[in-house]
């Protein structure tokens, strides 16, 4: 167990934080890495999650958009942003993806660009399925 252990979450919420896999098809971030990242504190990395999780649908049509227009610049910050939130909680797959849309958008390489992005915003929907099922404070995540 890491410093500042689970006892204050909810059975299910400390079972989410538990059972954490190296990321996989199912399981698209590696929570122990994350927790890891965040010293062993649950509790900030659910902060992080919290914050994450809302930004994207946003990110997801903002991909969209720029990719239907080619708009170099916007897929370049969009995914430039993924890149280091994916990081952040050590989801690699949606890191990856987002490190090589960015690298086309940079290179200018617009032939790349659609399904490149359709590759990442596959991992960014199966990230936000995944985080949709841990449960937040809001939601009663904790006691």
């Amino acid at each position: 167990m890491w410093p500042g252990s689970f006892t204050s979450r909810s059975a299910r919420d400390a079972e989410w934080a538990n059972g954490a896999p190296a990321a996989t098809a199912e399981t698209p971030m590696d929570r122990v890495r994350a927790l890891r990242q965040m010293d062993g504190d649950a509790d900030l990395l659910d902060q992080v999650l919290d914050a994450f999780r809302p930004m994207l649908p946003g990110v997801i049509d903002t991909l969209r958009q720029a990719a239907r227009t080619r708009d170099l610049r916007a897929i370049q910050i969009a995914a430039h942003s993924m890149k280091g939130s994916a990081a952040n909680i050590c989801a690699d797959a949606v890191r990856i993806a987002a490190a090589r849309l960015e690298s086309a958008a940079r290179q200018g390489e617009t032939e790349a660009i659609p399904p490149l992005a359709q590759a990442l915003i596959q991992q960014l929907e199966h990230l936000e399925r995944y985080l949709n099922e841990r449960p937040t404070a809001a939601e009663g995540g904790r006691e």
